[in-house]
């Protein structure tokens, strides 16, 4: 990930710069701790946002229905990002679901809440103003991405980001991707399961990836996000 990248990560560290020891006071006041199991919902495509969500431990995969009843995964998130934040700042549907892949613990921010600080805060205000940016670049960063690059180097690109969540292994370059069914992958690419086996087969026997039964491991991260023709550091 390039410098500019993290930049402008959607954290809720990102929320909080440059706020005096009583704006942070008054923002703790109104988060509210929340805890779920693997596989919950956390909020549905279609209802009413009245809240938004940081991520404290865990990580949470954003979901889209198609009218046929046909998932796809968007992104999975981990520690410190926001989810919902869109919806609930416009008071609007959600436009997606968010559900935990592992057992999670959460922040909640109600959508009343968030307002007031937006109004009695104008560092707070900057700061949510900076991620709504933050998020719409993301979005169409990675919507463009999709639509133009081939389903290989999406595959690779999507799978780089999820492992730059993990931790790293000994050796300072491996790092694992778990949690995740071949169903999930394949959703978040827009391929076929089959096509998802063979392109991650001519992976392993290029040596980009090993493949244990709980999980993937890229042997080596900063050759695999960077694959021939790929520059993931510019733009």
């Amino acid at each position: 990930m390039s410098t500019a990248d993290e930049t402008i990560a959607a954290n809720w560290s990102t929320a909080l710069q440059s706020l005096t020891p009583a704006d942070l006071d008054q923002v703790n006041r109104y988060l509210i701790r929340r805890s779920h199991a693997a596989r919950h919902r956390i909020f549905n495509q279609g209802e009413p946002a009245q809240s938004f969500y940081v991520i404290v431990s865990g990580r949470v995969r954003i979901i889209h229905t198609t009218e046929s009843g046909a998932e796809f995964t968007t992104g999975i998130w981990a520690d410190d990002y926001i989810i919902g934040l869109v919806s609930a700042y416009l008071g609007v549907r959600r436009s997606l679901t968010a559900e935990s892949l592992d057992p999670v613990e959460l922040l909640m921010l109600p959508q009343s809440a968030l307002h007031t600080l937006l109004d009695t805060i104008p560092q707070f205000a900057r700061n949510i103003t900076r991620i709504l940016a933050a998020q719409a670049y993301d979005s169409m960063r990675r919507s463009g991405l999709v639509v133009l690059q081939p389903a290989a180097i999406n595959l690779r690109r999507i799978m780089a980001r999820l492992a730059m969540q993990d931790d790293a292994s000994p050796d300072g370059h491996a790092r694992e991707i778990r949690g995740l069914t071949q169903e999930d992958l394949a959703s978040m690419v827009g391929v076929s399961r089959t096509w998802l086996n063979q392109t991650l087969a001519s992976f392993e026997r290029s040596g980009l990836i090993r493949r244990p039964r709980n999980g993937i491991t890229i042997t080596d991260i900063r050759t695999f996000a960077a694959p021939p023709g790929d520059d993931l550091t510019s733009g």
